[in-house]
């Protein structure tokens, strides 16, 4: 009689175990869709004009940064800057505050790579036109 209790105990065990295994299966994609960026804003130009719009035909770095701030949820700052070669953005005037969780992902960059060493990198930030007021930007 105990072996038949001790087997029927394993089975309840088992069925138990296969349950939360099944729960955190389900649950894993729930939990990472709650971490996946809300949105990608994209930035095409180089230069700083700020029309208010992110969209396909322009964006720059400001305009991408302040569509994340106005987006719910965290966002990412991708690049997709036509032409070969390093791309330099130089923003005219302090860029705005991110105040929200937000990825700037310079790797986006069409040939930007992390793959050998040294790295390729195509996004270059110069502070230059900003001032000495914004040591964030140098």
């Amino acid at each position: 009689m105990k072996h038949r209790h001790s087997s029927l105990r394993r089975g309840s065990m088992a069925t138990c175990l296969l349950l939360v295994l099944c729960l955190v299966w389900v649950a894993i994609p729930w939990a990472a869709a709650q971490d996946a960026p809300a949105a990608t804003f994209t930035v095409n130009s180089t230069n700083d004009v700020n029309d208010g719009a992110c969209d396909a035909t322009h964006c720059s770095l400001r305009e991408a940064i302040s569509a994340a701030n106005a987006a719910a949820g965290s966002d990412t700052i991708a690049f997709n800057i036509a032409g070969a070669g390093v791309k330099t953005l130089s923003p005219t005037s302090e860029l705005p505050a991110i105040t929200g969780p937000t990825i700037i992902d310079g790797l986006t960059q069409p040939g930007a790579t992390c793959a050998a060493w040294p790295p390729t990198l195509l996004i270059v930030l110069n502070g230059a036109m900003v001032g000495p007021s914004t040591p964030a930007c140098r």
